[in-house]
């Protein structure tokens, strides 16, 4: 999409990540001013130390996953293009075209971040709305 693009990111908002009503994490979302892509970063509660900073031109559409094993809940930044597989707590998602996955493992919903920006998100209503 804009691969020419000397990207100019503006900050777009957040999704704020909640589970039974209390805050796990949520995601920053930057939009380039001159293209229109979207670049994010997640933060988890409590804070970790084992993601990077900064963000990377996506392959296909920043997304949310949420996956649900055994009443537990995981959430994830996923870059939802064609044939990537990522970790979503110890679920692997492997995304189909479009911003769908399946995983052997658990439930997996995928939300566009375009379609949750400046919103709260409980992580339990979504898997219930698969």
């Amino acid at each position: 999409m804009a691969k020419d693009c000397d990207h100019t990111p503006v900050y777009a908002g957040v999704v704020n990540l909640r589970l039974d009503g209390e805050p796990v994490g949520f995601i920053d979302v930057w939009r380039c001013t001159k293209c229109g892509m979207l670049f994010a970063e997640e933060r988890r509660y409590p804070p970790r130390e084992d993601y990077s900073l900064g963000f990377n031109e996506p392959r296909g559409v920043l997304s949310l996953a949420v996956c649900s094993t055994g009443g537990g809940y995981e959430w994830a930044l996923v870059d939802a293009a064609p044939g990537v597989v990522a970790k979503c707590g110890e679920c692997e998602v492997s995304i189909s075209e479009g911003p769908r996955a399946s995983s052997n493992a658990c439930e997996v919903s995928i939300l566009p971040l375009s379609d949750i920006l400046n919103r709260n998100v409980e992580l339990r209503e979504v898997s219930s709305h698969r």
